[in-house]
């Protein structure tokens, strides 16, 4: 493995490994380390200008525009642009998954909780903070997927899988996540890994281990505030297991194994 601010080549192309900044001024109490030194990551992002990492129940941003420093430039005051460190505070353990920029602010997933990571117009750590928005299970399984102005989460219930939307309310600071399987509560297996959504043709894809070889699509159409459609069906493929998806605009390309081969596909929506 490089260390940092060294270089390696692959079939002839060399590549450059970031140099993370070290501490340049303090000490362990002035300038302590990150949060997730030591510590097992689950998830990274980028944020209003910041590369993040989360990290047990602490959310670590790199300084602004300068992705890979995490310590402050000087100790004798806290700067706009230096790093931001926060934990959550909750009655309950709420070890965070997931990240998803959603709505100008930062959605986090924790297995039974759902929080906001706020700021002002600029993010700073002197404004920024984690507060609970609701209170959910949520599969650590499979990330949740941003669609437009909501963002589709799993949970296990009982052998099979729900399907959360959730969503703010209209005029206000509240949030909401309607089941979208309430009407269809044993139709998808459990053990969803992935989920993709294509906001051109208002689909979203699952992907779950218990049945390797289909693809669950959840389609909506929403007319004004009134959602008209809200429906489940599946594409099942003979012989092929399904590794990953993505939308590309109207077209999902697939990857699997078919044959003793790994192929991927495109299918035009």
């Amino acid at each position: 493995t490089p260390a940092d601010g060294s270089n390696y080549t692959i079939s002839g192309t060399q590549y450059d490994v970031p140099s993370f900044g070290a501490r340049t001024c303090g000490d362990l109490v002035s300038a302590p380390e990150p949060s997730f030194i030591g510590q097992k990551m689950s998830d990274i992002f980028f944020h209003r200008n910041r590369l993040g990492f989360i990290s047990g129940e602490a959310i670590v941003m790199s300084r602004a525009g300068e992705f890979f420093k995490f310590f402050p430039e000087t100790v004798t005051t806290i700067l706009d642009s230096d790093p931001i460190d926060v934990n959550v505070s909750h009655v309950k353990v709420s070890n965070l998954r997931h990240a998803i920029p959603f709505n100008e602010e930062l959605l986090l997933f924790s297995d039974q909780t759902q929080f906001i990571f706020k700021g002002g117009d600029f993010l700073t750590p002197k404004n920024s903070s984690i507060v609970q928005t609701t209170e959910y299970e949520a599969s650590t399984t499979a990330k949740p997927a941003a669609a437009g102005n909501v963002v589709y989460f799993p949970a296990t219930r009982g052998g099979f899988t729900s399907v959360r939307e959730y969503y703010v309310i209209d005029d206000s600071d509240r949030s909401d996540a309607t089941d979208v399987t309430a009407h269809v509560s044993k139709y998808i297996p459990d053990g969803v890994y992935d989920m993709v959504a294509s906001t051109t043709e208002n689909v979203l894809a699952l992907l779950t281990t218990n049945d390797t070889s289909t693809m669950y699509l959840y389609k909506w159409h929403w007319a004004g505030r009134e959602k008209m459609q809200s429906a489940w069906f599946k594409y099942k493929f003979n012989g092929l297991e399904i590794l990953s998806a993505e939308f590309i605009e109207s077209s999902c390309f697939i990857v699997g194994n078919k044959n003793g081969r790994t192929l991927l596909f495109k299918m035009q929506f």
